[in-house]
């Protein structure tokens, strides 16, 4: 059966995987796995006492006047941490974070949390990785901005010269007075034209609108030689 100890480490475990699903960078994931709980209360020498309890050893908490026998006990191979005066508990994240906050009266958002675990780890160039990793971020960010405006840009662009081509087209059968065969030759034409605009084919809807008056003169040439040798 467990004992209170085990408990209350369920629970803190459970809570701190929650804490750390805000930290999504990979640095931040690496200085989490690669330092241990130990490293950091040696870093930050809080004084223990040495016990035979095989993972578990005793400090002087530094989160309470901690006098006379020393009440926190830490889990080294859990990375866990109760003190049983002043009820302090949690994982090793949490714990820097407390002790930053509580003891140090210093800030204790994500950043400076593990800058100190790398610093207990270690582990250097932290906030050199840092910047880089959010100018990386930054540029992401932009590069996906860029990729939606020229998504937005291309629709526009492309239900511009689909209007555009078609007021032209429409004038060009007036002007052939909806001659059947001209008007059939329109009709493929749209076609074509639907079937660039729902494949999103820019290249083709751009060279049709660049050479448009020329497409028109021309057949508009054809159109008016033949009526012209029919009479």
């Amino acid at each position: 059966m467990p004992n209170e100890y085990d408990i209350l480490f369920e629970h803190f475990q459970a809570e701190e995987a929650d804490n750390l699903g805000h930290i999504s960078d990979e640095m931040g994931q690496y200085i989490l796995e690669k330092v241990a709980l130990y490293q950091i209360v040696e870093y930050l020498g809080i004084a223990w006492e040495h016990t035979d309890k095989g993972d578990e050893e005793i400090y002087y908490c530094p989160f309470h006047n901690d006098t006379g026998s020393p009440n926190l006990h830490i889990n080294m191979r859990k990375e866990f941490y109760h003190c049983f005066a002043c009820q302090a508990q949690g994982g090793k994240y949490g714990f820097v974070r407390q002790y930053l906050s509580e003891v140090k009266h210093k800030p204790s958002n994500r950043h400076a949390v593990l800058n100190l675990m790398a610093k207990a780890g270690g582990i250097k160039g932290v906030e050199a990785i840092d910047i880089i990793e959010a100018n990386v971020e930054a540029y992401n960010r932009r590069q996906e901005r860029v990729e939606e405006d020229s998504i937005k840009i291309m629709g526009m662009k492309l239900e511009q010269y689909s209007l555009l081509l078609s007021s032209l087209i429409y004038d060009y059968m007036v002007s052939c007075e909806w001659d059947p065969q001209e008007e059939a030759w329109t009709l493929e034409l749209y076609k074509r034209m639907d079937q660039w605009m729902e494949d999103e084919d820019v290249e083709n809807l751009t060279r049709l609108f660049e050479n448009i008056d020329e497409v028109l003169y021309e057949r508009r040439e054809k159109y008016t030689n033949g009526k012209i040798q029919q009479t």
